[in-house]
C-alpha cells in the first residue's frame, strides 16, 4: 500500500506535558498501482517515541507507543509528551495488510513550567546579580523584611539557587549601592 506522510500540524504544551495533532491522507493505492477498494482500511497505526540522534528512528528507551486510529479517522491527538526530540510515523493496515510505516516526522518539545506564586521572602538578604563569565555572582546590597512579596516571573538561577525580585523602596540598603532589581531568597 501507499501511504501519504504523516503531517505534524501543532505542538501545544503546558508544564505538565504538551500534545501534538497529527494529521494524514489515507493512501489510495496498492504499492502496485491497484486501487484500494473502498472500506478496506482498517486503521492507521501511530508510531511515536523519542527520535535518536539522526531523527530517523526512535530510541529503545523510553519504549517507542503504537496507537490505532480507527478507520475513517485522518486526525489523532498525542498527549502527555515531555521534554526531547519526538518522532511520529504513520502506517495504513486492513484486514489482510500493512503499509510500511512513513518518514518520521519530528518535533523539539521544551516544556517552560509555569512560575510559582505566592513567594515571599524567606531570607532577609537583598541581592544584587553581577554577571560574570557564563554565570551570576550574588552581591550583598542590604535587608529586606521576611513575608515581603516577590516577583515570581523574575528572578536568576546563581549557583542552583533561585532568586527573585523584590520591591527596591522594600530594601534597608547598606550603602550607596542601589541596583534597579534587588533579588532575595523566597518560598
Amino acid at each position: 500500500m501507499r501511504k501519504s506522510i504523516l503531517l505534524l500540524l501543532a505542538i501545544a504544551s503546558s508544564a505538565f506535558g504538551a500534545s501534538a495533532d497529527l494529521s494524514w491522507t489515507h493512501p489510495t493505492q496498492y504499492t502496485d498501482g491497484t486501487a484500494i477498494p473502498a472500506g478496506t482500511l482498517t486503521q492507521t497505526a501511530i508510531l511515536y517515541g523519542i527520535c535518536n540522534a539522526t531523527n530517523d528512528g526512535l530510541l529503545t528507551t523510553p519504549a517507542p507507543v503504537t496507537v490505532a486510529v480507527p478507520q475513517p479517522a485522518n486526525t489523532k491527538t498525542i498527549t502527555g509528551l515531555g521534554n526531547g526530540r519526538w518522532c511520529f510515523a504513520a502506517r495504513a493496515d486492513t484486514a489482510t495488510a500493512q503499509s510500511a510505516f512513513t518518514s518520521y516526522v519530528n518535533k523539539t518539545i521544551v516544556l517552560i513550567p509555569n512560575p510559582p506564586t505566592g513567594l515571599t521572602v524567606s531570607v532577609q538578604t537583598a541581592f544584587m546579580a553581577v554577571r560574570q563569565n557564563d554565570a551570576y555572582v550574588m552581591l550583598p546590597v542590604g535587608t529586606i523584611p521576611g513575608g515581603t512579596p516577590c516577583d515570581s516571573n523574575n528572578g536568576v538561577i546563581s549557583a542552583g539557587k533561585a532568586y527573585f525580585a523584590v520591591p527596591s523602596k522594600s530594601v534597608s540598603w547598606y550603602g550607596s549601592t542601589r541596583p534597579t532589581v534587588a533579588l532575595a531568597t523566597c518560598s
